[in-house]
């Protein structure tokens, strides 16, 4: 049902009101950024900086036909379900832990094979992102990893 009323939409109009949400979300961010203190307000800026120009960048050239017969919405719902889960357990397993459930699992549902490369490169992902997170941005993510790599 929902498929077919919103597969006759035309890509323009859709990414333009996408582009126009990615703008208001990236003014959101710059207005709360702005106060916070010092370097702590400059993560949210760049993230500002890139909502802004993923917004303009969409306005500017947006997409074909819309076509949403290949989505699979059980695949949604189960991700949506997994992003919940994640969140959830950040408080009890650590983020390191978490972050490495989500990325095994939507690349599962994205279709990838499951086995020791996938976990390896989820660990190798996770350890980036608590390097980026504590050792450059100096916000220690909570985990046993990351306790380990980030000093």
């Amino acid at each position: 049902m929902i498929r077919h009323r919103l597969s006759p939409l035309s890509g323009h109009w859709l990414d333009r009101v996408l582009a126009a949400m990615c703008l208001a979300l990236a003014m959101a961010v710059l207005v709360a950024a702005s106060g916070y203190p010092g370097s702590a307000a400059d993560f949210p800026k760049i993230i500002g900086i890139l909502l802004a120009l993923c917004g303009i960048g969409l306005w500017l050239f947006p997409g074909k036909q819309s076509d949403l017969s290949g989505v699979r919405l059980v695949g949604v719902g189960w991700a949506i379900v997994g992003g919940i889960a994640v969140l959830l357990a950040f408080a009890y397993v650590g983020a390191d832990l978490a972050l490495c459930f989500l990325f095994i699992g939507c690349a599962l549902l994205m279709g990838h094979a499951p086995g020791l490369r996938l976990v390896v490169i989820a660990v190798l992902y996770t350890l980036v992102l608590g390097l980026v997170f504590g050792a450059l941005l100096g916000v220690p993510l909570p985990g046993v990893l990351f306790a380990l790599v980030v000093k």
